[in-house]
C-alpha cells in the first residue's frame, strides 16, 4: 500500500500527515507557535472540506502542537483523537507552560490543556461538528508507575 508522508511547513511547531492511496488520512500533531493562520492555511490546502481523517495523534499538549486542532475538527471529519494520558500533576505543568508561552495559544488550546474532553464537547456543540472518539495513550513509564490501577 502506497503512502505519502508530509511534514507541513508551519514554522515553529508540528503538523505531519500520512495519506494512504486507499483514502485513509492520519495526522500527527496540529499546531504552530508561529500562528494559527498558517495552520488553517495548511489544513485548507491539504484537505477537502469535510474530508475524513481516520486518526489524529497528539504527542503532547503544548500550543505549538494543538492550536490548529480546533480548526481541523471544524474543517474535517476526525474519527479518532489519540491524546496523551495526563495525571493531575501533568495537567498543572502543561497549564503553567501554556501560561508562560502564550505565543500562538488560543482559547481552545488553553481550555483543551485543562480539560480535553470538556473542551472538545463544548466546541463540538458550539460549532456543530462531530465529536471524535477519544482515546488516551499511556506511556510505558506511566503504565509502570500506575501498576494495577489501570488496565492496558
Amino acid at each position: 500500500m502506497n503512502m505519502i508522508r508530509s511534514f507541513l511547513p508551519v514554522g515553529q511547531g508540528a503538523f505531519c500527515i500520512e495519506q494512504f492511496k486507499n483514502g485513509v488520512n492520519v495526522v500527527y500533531d496540529c499546531g504552530s507557535q508561529t500562528g494559527v493562520k498558517i495552520i488553517e492555511k495548511m489544513i485548507e490546502s491539504t484537505f477537502d472540506k469535510g474530508e475524513e481523517i481516520y486518526a489524529v495523534f497528539i504527542s503532547h499538549l503544548h500550543s505549538d502542537h494543538i492550536n490548529g486542532l480546533e480548526f481541523l475538527l471544524k474543517y474535517c471529519r476526525v474519527k479518532t483523537l489519540y491524546l496523551p494520558y495526563l495525571t493531575p500533576q501533568d495537567i498543572l505543568i502543561s497549564t503553567l507552560i501554556q501560561d508562560i508561552t502564550q505565543g500562538g495559544s488560543t482559547q481552545f488550546a488553553r481550555e483543551f490543556v485543562v480539560d480535553c474532553e470538556g473542551a472538545l464537547k463544548r466546541y463540538c456543540k458550539r460549532y456543530d461538528f462531530a465529536l471524535p472518539e477519544i482515546k488516551y495513550v499511556l506511556s510505558q513509564e506511566d503504565l509502570n508507575d500506575l501498576g494495577p490501577e489501570i488496565e492496558s
